[in-house]
């Protein structure tokens, strides 16, 4: 006989629920768990169970209605949990996302006829595989039906051969599985048997998840089984006669869930689940539909024998049993996706509380909200320990349907997502297919519809061969490529556990060696040999002696050749250095979007300074700022500006129209004693997070950045609008990489840069080629080119930066039109400049809504990692970190 003590663990590793009514016993438990060694055990040991039982109150059920057979009515209720199943389906319409198929392969020869009386018969003693749901008024009933003579449909293949056979056979099954269900009027059971050969049959059965659960399906083929086994034998079947129904549970809950009964269930849930959070934070491939969405995939895998018994080793030294130990693996890998250490997981309950109940065909099901804490970076044995806790409490609080629960604690209604809970985890510990039905042998069948309820849904079924896993995932989200590394991120957690359960969750490795390898170094192999190292205006230098008469700069009516631009640059800076500019002093540039301002950062670079951008749209107080943080030795700007300028101590420019201040200065280079590691401009942040901060760049990153830009581009030698402002980075790159490949800058003014139908005719008389633009700019003028414009605009390649690039309809329409155009997204901070690009082919219909932001330039290393300084997975989200020759000397005086 098992010890008290050890069928107390048993009963806790098999989740079998045991209570006290009066001096009697009762419990529930999956299919299978109780052994008949362990109910002769409970009965040996009744009054020591009563009396542990007995000193806990919490055990005591209040007074409740008696479980019998009710009057029926023409109006009879819905369940809590029908009555979300049947909201979700007036939302989804006719999609297949609560469709309960089963299928298996039936081999030997079959009695078809005592199959069919075996369905019928099964329809016969379950009331609720022959309701319907008529709509009246606005509320649905249950209507329970007639039972159908013959319920079984057929389908004979007989006369196709091979893989024709095959093919047909998988058709049929699936258009059986996703056949739309009429819940007011029914049928929502059916029976395929699809007849392959006298001794070869597919079976399938569908019902809607309204009328069926995990734990009914047990019980269908469990009785499906003896049925069919009786008929075909000619023998009297054995199963017992049903008193009580689903649409007794139904009458019974809500007699039973009444205030005296569901106020204690509400305070428990509701005390449980404050201050959690509203959604789990993983990354989606996809952006997430305004309405959810059930498409879905399935990735299977399994846990083998081996692995299996060292987790439950893990377990019975940690008191938790299989779902417990799977469950917080489960969390652990979502805390490490997500970056939370507060998740909430759903996981479904069978929710048969009462014996009487354990034989009746319903959707009982009800699923609870586990909330796990995985605070303080705990090691995966406290980790056990909490799950533990969690789920326990959780079982013996799960009467409360998830429905009033979620009306309860009056979420704000988001039909983009779940309520509570996105991810779901399940676990089976008995299949409900049986390996035998009679004579005919059993092999269970996939034929994956397509469905996902929710974001990412793990489900287990233990076997004797260890663990039988389904990864499923909205698809709508996720590629399928992210739910595989999933699996194998999941695998990961469960082999380094078993090892080392006293690793803290933050030290579990989740990537492989090959993950590895490809995240630190096959991404980072950028090393690329440039011709040049010098400066960058060592590089305009030598573009000038190349095509002296080219044209450099256009503005309107004005052009600026390239031995014009060198001549006039070098004069300023002859005139620069005069005034003491030279390696390491800065200069600001106050002017308006001008030529001159053009000439003004060549002329700065060539005397061996550094630029500081001075926009003259920021507010006053900010220029003051950024003046006395740089320290600015000589200011450049324009009569119109300077007497607008704020107080300051440097030495003030102005470059007028006719140049005359600087025509006596030499044509001549002047040779600065700069290198790749001077000074070439300081940028300021925002100031989004505190007070501004200039930030460095040397010539080193510039360099690096445009002879990639040069090698990288399309169309290198292009015309160039010069759309942004000097103040932001991406203006650099569009001078220089033009300049440094001979070709054209077309400026354009202050004002038709602020309306986009303007800029759309610049683009179109300038015959501009080249745009680098941010995604909100690229947005208004797609939405506002018309098809005249469209068809004269002359672009090659748009290089979009600074904002998160979203394709859009107009983007996509403006793309489809541009033919040969490319689409570049570039990605950096202020501190780097761009570290990494993505170019965007094919159709741009085709386009992902968010496209990636690619992978490193030249010399540039790019990783994300988490808080110990290690790679975290692809999609999972971590601190930037990059090097290499982008970056930037540091912050100006810190």
């Amino acid at each position: 006989m098992i010890p008290i003590h050890k069928l107390l663990s048993l009963l806790r590793q098999k989740e079998v629920h045991i209570w006290a009514e009066g001096d009697k016993l009762k419990y529930n438990a999956r299919t299978g768990a109780v052994t008949p060694d362990i109910l002769e055990a409970i009965s040996y040991h009744k009054d020591d169970l009563l009396e542990v039982i007995h000193r806990n109150d919490a055990f005591q059920p209040a007074e409740e209605p008696i479980i019998r057979r009710y009057p029926r009515s023409d109006f009879i209720p819905l369940s809590y949990g029908q009555e979300r199943m049947w909201f979700l389906h007036q939302l989804q319409g006719d999609h297949p996302a609560y469709s309960v198929l089963k299928a298996m392969r039936l081999r030997n020869p079959l009695d078809i006829k005592a199959l069919e009386k075996s369905l019928a018969e099964l329809m016969f003693r379950h009331e609720s595989l022959r309701t319907c749901f008529p709509n009246v008024g606005g509320r649905p009933y249950q209507r329970i039906l007639e039972p159908t003579p013959n319920p079984l449909r057929m389908r004979d293949l007989q006369h196709i051969a091979g893989p024709d056979q095959t093919e047909q056979a998988q058709e049929i099954s699936l258009d059986f599985g996703t056949e739309p269900f009429d819940l007011e009027n029914g049928p929502l059971f059916r029976a395929l048997l699809i007849r392959l050969s006298p001794a070869d049959h597919i079976f399938l059965l569908n019902m809607h998840h309204i009328i069926t659960d995990g734990w009914s399906l047990g019980v269908l083929f469990a009785e499906l089984t003896e049925l069919y086994e009786a008929f075909s034998t000619g023998r009297q079947h054995q199963l017992k006669q049903l008193n009580i129904q689903y649409a007794d549970f139904t009458l019974w809950q809500r007699k039973w869930l009444q205030a005296d009964r569901l106020q204690p269930l509400l305070d428990f849930w509701r005390k449980r689940l404050e201050g959690a959070p509203e959604a789990i934070a993983l990354n989606t491939d996809k952006p997430r539909p305004a309405i959810a969405t059930f498409n879905g995939g399935e990735i299977p895998f399994h846990i083998g024998p081996g692995l299996a018994g060292q987790l439950n080793e893990l377990g019975e030294r940690a008191g938790t049993t299989s779902f417990m130990t799977l469950l917080a693996a489960y969390a652990a890998l979502l805390h490490r996706y997500s970056g939370m250490d507060d998740l909430v997981i759903g996981s479904p309950a069978a929710n048969r509380t009462h014996t009487e109940f354990e034989g009746v065909v319903g959707f009982f099901l009800n699923t609870l909200a586990l909330r796990i804490d995985l605070r303080g970076d705990p090691t995966f044995m406290e980790l056990l320990t909490r799950v533990r806790e969690t789920f326990l409490e959780a079982y013996e609080h799960q009467e409360l349907p998830f429905e009033i629960l979620v009306q309860s604690l009056e979420a704000e209604r988001d039909l983009s997502r779940n309520p509570l809970f996105q991810v779901l985890f399940a676990f089976q510990s008995q299949p409900s297919v049986p390996a035998r039905i009679g004579n005919v042998d059993v092999e269970k069948m996939s034929f994956p519809l397509g469905i996902s309820r929710f974001d990412v849904n793990l489900m287990i079924l233990g076997i004797r061969q260890g663990f039988t896993c389904r990864w499923e995932y909205n698809s709508d989200l996720f590629h399928r490529d992210t739910a595989l590394q999933m699996s194998g991120h999941l695998m990961a957690i469960l082999k380094a556990v078993v090892q080392e359960p006293e690793l803290h969750l933050s030290a579990i490795p989740l990537l492989s060696n090959d993950e590895r390898d490809l995240l630190l170094n096959r991404w980072n192999a950028t090393q690329h040999e440039h011709e040049t190292g010098g400066c960058i205006h060592d590089l305009v230098e030598e573009q000038a002696e190349r095509t002296p008469t080219a044209i450099a700069i256009e503005h309107k009516d004005t052009q600026i050749s390239y031995l014009e631009l060198n001549r006039k640059a070098n004069q300023l800076a002859h005139t620069l250095q005069k005034r003491g500019v030279g390696p390491g002093v800065l200069v600001g540039i106050y002017m308006q979007r001008s030529i001159n301002a053009m000439l003004g950062v060549l002329g700065v670079l060539k005397a061996g300074g550094a630029y500081v951008p001075l926009d003259p749209t920021h507010p006053a107080e900010r220029i003051a700022f950024m003046l006395s943080d740089s320290q600015a030795g000589v200011i450049l700007t324009d009569e119109t500006l300077a007497e607008k300028l704020p107080e300051n101590s440097a030495s003030v420019l102005s470059l007028g129209d006719d140049w005359q201040a600087f025509r006596q200065e030499s044509y001549e280079n002047p040779g600065a004693e700069v290198n790749h590691q001077s000074l070439a401009y300081v940028m300021y942040t925002s100031g989004s997070t505190g007070l501004p901060k200039g930030v460095a760049m040397p010539h080193r990153a510039l360099t690096n950045l445009i002879e990639w830009q040069l090698r990288y581009s399309t169309v290198p030698k292009a015309k160039t609008l010069q759309y942004t402002t000097l103040s932001f980075d991406v203006s650099f790159q569009e001078i220089f990489a033009t300049w440094c490949a001979g070709g054209t800058l077309v400026l354009i003014s202050g004002e038709e840069i602020r309306d986009f139908q303007r800029v759309g005719k610049v683009l179109t008389e300038a015959k501009v080629e080249r745009l680098f633009i941010p995604f909100v700019g690229l947005q208004h003028l797609a939405e506002v080119l018309d098809d005249e414009t469209l068809d004269a605009l002359r672009l090659k390649e748009v290089n979009t930066a600074g904002e998160q690039l979203r394709i859009t309809a107009p983007i996509a329409r403006l793309f489809s039109r541009l033919e040969g155009c490319v689409l570049h997204n570039h990605y950096g901070p202020t501190e780097t400049h761009v570290v990494v690009a993505h170019r965007l082919t094919g159709r741009p219909e085709d386009w992902p809504t968010l496209p990636p932001i690619g992978r490193p330039i030249d010399n540039t290393q790019v990783f994300i990692l988490d808080g110990q300084l290690e790679p975290v997975p692809i999609g999972v989200t971590g601190d930037l970190y990059v090097g290499g020759a982008g970056l930037a000397k540091g912050y100006l005086n810190r």
